[in-house]
């Protein structure tokens, strides 16, 4: 396989493409690149060869101190390569901005989704770097306060709702959709459901507005914008459902990750034989997505810690541009 690493950087890890030629590399297996950062942990980045035309690329750290001694961190991002090029990217941010891009020949193309902390930003479909059909935007219960005071979990999926309460937790509804034509046109649409929401503050005839919603129908307010319930957007919209991510736990399962990888970390010892099947659950991601990060990032951790079990003289420090120097000595002190 041949990887134009300095491309791939440039496109999806930051900075890293500043150390690295612009041609081509033979990966033969699987790399750890490590990049010194002073005193503090270093940036690692690794590449796994899943088959000849399939590689999967991880930038994560390690804490402050020796490896030995220290757990290992999220990755901060993680990009699908196929035949060269990028497929698909997930970048976390801390996990407090998580995002999902889908690429095509280094173009955005496909599915894109966009969170910060608990709220569903925006999401949709892109054609080669342009923004295509229905795209979401918002949670719809961040905007009333007086609803968000009624329920513990505003964000989370539930199964139905009534009439200015919920039955189980609550509906995910976005706060505004938009449908992006192939002429480079768009129309807004505004999800409504409560009777809070049919005012004449926004409609010129909330009566008729409501009328016309009841019966699964689209009121065209204005040229550019109109009104239309959840049940109806969700049957002519082209996205994928949302799901919850299951992920809420994570301030109660962080310390015993951390004691797994504590004992996995001890040198010349195998790290997959010592991990302990829980799983680590992540800050923030207990909004809708599209995406299972549950699985996702239960993927991730195993694939740092088949990287970390690497031989660490095969470790190629980008600053010394060798293996096994005494930057890698100091962080991975059995090698």
């Amino acid at each position: 396989m041949k990887l134009n690493l300095k491309k791939i950087c440039d496109l999806i890890f930051d900075e890293w493409d500043l150390y690295f030629p612009d041609r081509e590399f033979v990966i033969a297996k699987n790399r750890l690149f490590v990049l010194p950062c002073n005193k503090d942990a270093p940036e690692l980045l690794g590449i796994i060869k899943v088959n000849s035309s399939t590689a999967l690329m991880l930038d994560f750290k390690l804490p402050d101190g020796p490896f030995a001694d220290k757990n290992v961190d999220h990755p901060t991002c993680t990009a699908e390569i196929q035949n060269g090029s990028v497929t698909k990217a997930y970048s976390y941010y801390d996990f407090v901005w998580p995002q999902y891009t889908e690429y095509k020949s280094g173009v955005v193309h496909g599915y894109y989704e966009d969170c910060f902390q608990q709220t569903l930003r925006e999401r949709g479909f892109m054609k080669n770097g342009v923004k295509d059909g229905w795209w979401e935007y918002g949670d719809k219960y961040t905007d009333p306060d007086e609803l968000v005071k009624q329920v513990e979990h505003w964000h989370e999926i539930g199964d139905k709702f009534e009439e200015g309460h919920y039955l189980k937790t609550p509906v995910y509804r976005p706060a505004e959709c938009v449908l992006y034509q192939n002429d480079g046109s768009s129309k807004r649409y505004f999800i409504t459901d409560f009777d809070y929401e049919f005012s004449d503050e926004y409609m010129e005839s909330p009566v008729d507005v409501k009328e016309t919603l009841a019966q699964g129908n689209i009121y065209y307010e204005e040229e550019d914008y109109a009104f239309l319930s959840y049940e109806t957007y969700l049957k002519i919209t082209n996205l994928p459902r949302l799901r919850k991510t299951g992920m809420n736990g994570y301030q109660k399962e962080l310390p015993y990750y951390q004691k797994d990888l504590r004992e996995a970390a001890k040198p010349r010892q195998p790290f997959k034989e010592k991990i302990n099947p829980r799983e680590p659950r992540m800050p923030y991601l207990n909004y809708a997505s599209a995406l299972d990060y549950g699985a996702i990032w239960s993927r991730e951790k195993q694939l740092m810690l088949d990287l970390l079990d690497l031989d660490p003289k095969e470790h190629f420090c980008v600053i010394c541009c060798k293996n096994n120097c005494d930057c890698i000595k100091a962080h991975f002190p059995y090698s």
